[in-house]
């Protein structure tokens, strides 16, 4: 449910106790007021939480303590691939964590003020997710800017990451879906599509929050499944993701039956077109001469068919729609389908490295 989180609180904390294990700093205004900053972990850093203490000299009595954490499920085990679907186990595994650190021994970070927040769904597509990310790098998401991960240092600077996804990011918000088998380096991962769902300001967040009708202030405690998943449903709605991804000429079969001989035409080179993906909707009516709003127009035929209007490169490959669950599986069997398919995942590797070995001729 939860991946990324950054929020805040206003807490006192006895500085006593954040000397032994906090790094110090102190700045002196020119009007003489002084800023302390204690900190803890790197902000750059994804593998531990990072926390900021702070306060000016003249409001003392609210100092801010800032927490980064880049993954909420790896504070519960070392990967992020559980769905932590309850709220309150969700706080329960943070305090757990905080209350490790010096100084932080009664923290609650209950109703802490969320400054970002990532959700996460993983679809399990068996060996479908090429297919998919191949369709998905031929959608729009309106008023957002399209990045199939050509640039290796979006996530990082590992090399597996080229290539990886797509993002569909705005100022405050993005929306992205990749390979996690392939961004995790970890087999347990196969066949798994990582869907995102990214606030990265509070200001998108708190308009999200006031779509839904719940309080004006975005809070931990207010975060739930049900909230989640309107969210990332809305991403599959806009993209066309809830509906089956067909082949190109199922698209073009749904296209001539609208009876416009040269809109056909037009549409069979878009969709030649569409294969370079770093093409925008304004670069592609450029190309093709049409009026703008003939995409848009063919787009909805297709998704008022069932039909997602994006496409695969397998010409020969249908797919199902993306379907989100009514809520996240009990965590015990979430661990105990893991321990599963890492046993079966496992056992494959190993019967195929001892055939290997065996059809190697003996010298």
């Amino acid at each position: 449910m939860i991946d990324t989180v950054h929020f805040e609180l206003e807490i006192k904390l006895d500085e006593n106790e954040l000397k032994s294990d906090w790094r110090r700093s102190e700045t002196t205004y020119p009007d003489q007021s002084i800023y302390v900053s204690y900190q803890k972990g790197r902000s750059n850093k994804k593998q531990s939480p990072y926390l900021r203490y702070h306060y000016r000299d003249e409001d003392i009595p609210t100092p801010k303590l800032e927490v980064q954490i880049q993954s909420v499920p790896k504070l519960f085990a070392n990967h992020n691939q559980l769905q932590l679907g309850n709220i309150d186990l969700i706080i329960l595994t943070i305090n757990d964590y905080l209350r490790t650190v010096a100084g932080l021994t009664k923290i609650n970070v209950k109703d802490a003020l969320i400054n970002r927040v990532d959700f996460f769904n993983d679809y399990d597509v068996n060996g479908h997710v090429k297919d998919y990310l191949s369709a998905i790098a031929t959608l729009e998401y309106p008023h957002r800017d399209r990045n199939i991960f050509k640039n290796r240092l979006r996530f990082g600077s590992d090399k597996n990451y080229v290539g990886n996804g797509v993002v569909f990011y705005s100022e405050n918000e993005e929306t992205v879906f990749y390979d996690k088998e392939q961004q995790s380096n970890r087999f347990i991962a196969e066949g798994l599509l990582r869907h995102e769902k990214r606030f990265t300001s509070r200001a998108s967040f708190k308009k999200a929050i006031n779509t839904h009708s719940l309080s004006s202030s975005p809070i931990l405690c207010q975060l739930n499944w049900a909230f989640v998943k309107r969210e990332l449903q809305k991403d599959l709605e806009i993209l066309g993701l809830d509906k089956s991804i067909q082949n190109r000429y199922k698209a073009v079969s749904v296209i001539i039956k609208t009876g416009n001989i040269r809109e056909c035409n037009l549409y069979k080179n878009y969709l030649l077109l569409s294969e370079h993906k770093e093409l925008s909707s304004i670069e592609l009516v450029q190309k093709l001469k049409c009026e703008p709003g003939l995409i848009r127009d063919w787009k909805k035929t297709l998704k008022e068919a069932n039909i997602c209007p994006g496409f695969a490169k397998n010409d020969k490959t249908n797919l199902p729609p993306l379907t989100l669950p009514d809520e996240p599986q009990p965590i015990l069997t979430q661990i105990k389908k893991l321990n599963r398919k890492h046993t079966r995942i496992a056992n494959s590797k190993s019967k195929t490295r001892e055939q290997e070995r065996k059809s190697k001729p003996s010298e």
